[in-house]
């Protein structure tokens, strides 16, 4: 859940390029006071963490990147990524 006291957050999701189909996601924050990790420790902390927690049959070596806009993104929706457009939208 996220920390009411956060004042930066990060979501990084990993995709299937020609589905959209997210594979993987990220979720950072931090408060006033410290920095968020850098966008190639974001993109390798999900990576790792993508490994671990993959499902079965799940190909990572051809997943994207995908830093989404933490404003766009709610708890309890189901999102995908438009492959053209590179960008977070709500499944349908």
């Amino acid at each position: 859940m996220p920390n009411e006291s956060a004042t930066h957050h990060a979501v990084v999701v990993l995709y299937d390029p020609k589905t959209g189909d997210i594979v993987h996601g990220h979720y950072c924050e931090a408060d006033a006071e410290a920095d968020l990790p850098s966008a190639k420790e974001l993109e390798k902390t999900a990576l790792e963490s993508a490994k671990r927690h993959a499902r079965k049959g799940v190909n990572l070596t051809k997943a994207k990147v995908l830093h989404a806009d933490p404003k766009s993104f709610q708890l309890g929706r189901q999102y995908r990524v438009d492959p053209k457009l590179k960008k977070l939208v709500e499944a349908v």
